[in-house]
């Protein structure tokens, strides 16, 4: 409730205390209100994230550009595109993904990999952090979805993957 509580404004707390009920106290301190003259209080735009939840769309495939990832090896990628992403095996379209995003939410596949291993996916602009995003076993199909942070803003490219074992991603 802290959060909540930090996160209002002066009016909305004010709102809030004045509510014969626990759901209208909540709603008066998120900003919902019907009142004109109050601004509605959403977030901090820069610091709190929003999902827009896209229709799927592949904006990778190895299979189709670029080959399989070498063994403990990496590739960057973009991940966001006005003209598509056909250069890196994925759709021809933007995919609905508007510019400068901090975070996607990725299906993972390893395809046809050569041995037992594993993918890291993160944003280009940091050191490869040590967990695992998807640990695959030679010779089986294996996904998982992800979410991974992208380098912002204006990056060449947003997010890398790192393999243990040579495989297309």
């Amino acid at each position: 409730m802290r959060p909540r509580l930090e996160g209002a404004d002066i009016a909305n707390l004010e709102r809030a205390a004045s509510e014969p009920s626990f759901d209208g106290m909540t709603a008066a301190l998120q900003g919902a209100i019907s009142d004109p003259r109050i601004p509605a209080k959403l977030g901090n735009p820069p610091n709190d994230l929003v999902f827009t939840p896209l229709t799927p769309c592949r904006i990778v495939d190895t299979r189709i550009a670029g080959g399989p990832l070498a063994h403990n090896g990496s590739r960057s990628f973009i991940a966001y595109s006005p003209t598509g992403f056909t250069a890196q095996g994925g759709d021809g379209t933007d995919c609905g993904l508007p510019a400068d995003v901090a975070a996607i939410a990725v299906k993972i596949a390893a395809v046809r990999p050569a041995y037992d291993g594993y993918f890291t996916a993160y944003a280009s602009n940091v050191a490869r952090p040590l967990a695992s995003s998807l640990n695959y076993f030679a010779g089986v199909d294996t996904s998982n979805t992800e979410m991974v942070s992208l380098c912002r803003p204006a990056c060449a490219s947003q997010f890398t993957v790192y393999t243990f074992a040579q495989t297309d991603a």
